[in-house]
């Protein structure tokens, strides 16, 4: 399988001499679709064993009709029509189990390599997922599960190496990130915050947010426990992720929270750039 082919590739470059330090990127197609995997992966996650997530039947009730667009309703209709739910989620489990023992492989490779000491490794996926949550299947939109991703930094000397820190960042801060840990001048073009003062201190209370877009004028903005979505027609949710992790209760029209809702919008995008056109 070509993830297979990607690893040896790898491994093989770890096991060259290099004049200078360099950098190799490694990527993986698993757990994209479709979760075709060796029946091995399948038979660690029997489906006796394997439940969906738990889900709010009107979960969609308060969510606006630009949100509701978004929906893969069709999908789940499938999904459920046809019984295939725990079979999709053994399918993403297995996929990701199997994408594992890959990364297994590169890390076992660097730390049998003269590189051992001296390599920053991050790891990453592109988007979150969703399983059936919010009745929705794929990426494709701007809630919690879809968006946020795993996200893993080593670096040499940095204290905070198997530590946990909870607070969000962005993948725009990865180049910034790596700027400034190997030591070279930052790229004043970037819009990315390193993640430097987090790697040493996990601990610590991040007031950047993290913004993502999905289309034109369609934004959410991640701070501390609050999730703040705006679509292009004005319409807004709004999630306490700390009381509500699932974001069953959308808060926007809540007048309680306007501070917040008003502290929210401060990070949406000035610049929206129209959508590159389909040939």
């Amino acid at each position: 399988m070509g993830d297979w082919q990607v690893v040896d590739w790898v491994i093989d470059q770890l096991g060259k001499e290099y004049d200078k330090p360099f950098f190799l990127a490694c990527g993986f197609f698993r757990p994209h679709l479709p979760w075709y995997v060796l029946q091995e992966y399948f038979d660690r996650f029997p489906l006796e064993g394997v439940s969906p997530p738990v889900v709010e039947e009107n979960d969609t009730s308060d969510i606006p009709l630009a949100g509701k667009k978004l929906i893969k309703f069709r999908d789940h209709e499938n999904v459920k029509k046809y019984d295939q739910w725990s079979r999709a989620v053994q399918g993403y489990l297995a996929s990701g189990n199997f994408v594992d023992e890959f990364v297994g492989r590169v890390v076992d490779a660097l730390e049998q390599s003269e590189f051992k000491d001296n390599t920053i490794i991050i790891l990453w996926p592109d988007h979150g997922w969703n399983l059936g949550e919010k009745q929705h299947w794929r990426k494709f939109a701007l809630w919690e599960n879809t968006t946020r991703t795993l996200f893993m930094v080593k670096a040499p000397g940095i204290p905070g190496n198997g530590s946990v820190c909870s607070s969000p960042v962005n993948l725009l801060d990865v180049y910034s990130t790596l700027v400034e840990l190997c030591g070279l001048p930052p790229n004043p073009k970037n819009e990315g915050s390193s993640m430097v003062p987090l790697l040493e201190s996990p601990e610590q209370a991040r007031e950047v947010a993290s913004v993502t877009t999905y289309g034109k004028d369609k934004h959410a903005v991640r701070l501390r426990n609050w999730r703040y979505i705006q679509y292009n027609d004005g319409s807004e949710e709004l999630y306490n992720l700390e009381d509500d992790p699932n974001e069953w209760k959308n808060l926007a029209q809540d007048a309680d929270f306007e501070d917040i809702i008003r502290e929210m919008t401060k990070y949406l995008p000035e610049i929206n750039a129209e959508p590159i056109p389909r040939k």
